[in-house]
């Protein structure tokens, strides 16, 4: 007797995300032009921490308009890129004790967080003027964490 036991689940199925593409014509984080009938994300069963998406679904647009002659923007919408996901499980054991009167008990108890140590990856570099763009360089969260804790109610 005395035991309790719990657990917190979160699961997110990514977060979106839009494309960008560094300074043309003095305008910084501009947008990329997206390729026709390309598809910026990659099967679930492709996607690698180092190509996170289709880089090759966007291109740089060029710095003049050739009829205008002014600063061109890009066609790529927003929240086109789908991020990873978290699947996170946090679990706690703990065991109370009475001790001499009613009032007195002492609990002990060990918290794991992210219990089952998945990796849950940052956000990939989306900016398609980088070297490093598609590939995913931190995690969001950390991997397993111990706790253990005591106290004593009187």
């Amino acid at each position: 007797g005395g035991w309790t036991v719990s657990g917190i689940w979160h699961w997110n199925s990514g977060i979106f995300l839009t494309p960008t593409s560094t300074s043309q014509g003095g305008l910084s984080n501009t947008r990329p032009n997206i390729v026709p009938g390309a598809d910026p994300n990659l099967p679930r069963n492709q996607r690698t921490r180092q190509m996170w998406f289709n880089t090759a679904a966007f291109v740089v647009p060029p710095l003049l308009d050739p009829v205008t002659d002014l600063p061109t923007f890009g066609n790529a919408p927003r929240n086109t890129i789908i991020g990873p996901g978290i699947d996170n499980t946090d679990f706690t054991v703990r065991k109370f004790f009475k001790l001499g009167h009613e009032s007195q008990r002492l609990s002990v108890e060990a918290n794991l967080f992210n219990a089952f140590n998945h990796p849950n990856w940052g956000t990939p570099d989306t900016n398609i003027s980088d070297s490093t763009v598609g590939s995913i360089t931190a995690i969001s969260k950390p991997m397993r964490e111990a706790q253990f804790a005591a106290r004593f109610d009187f």
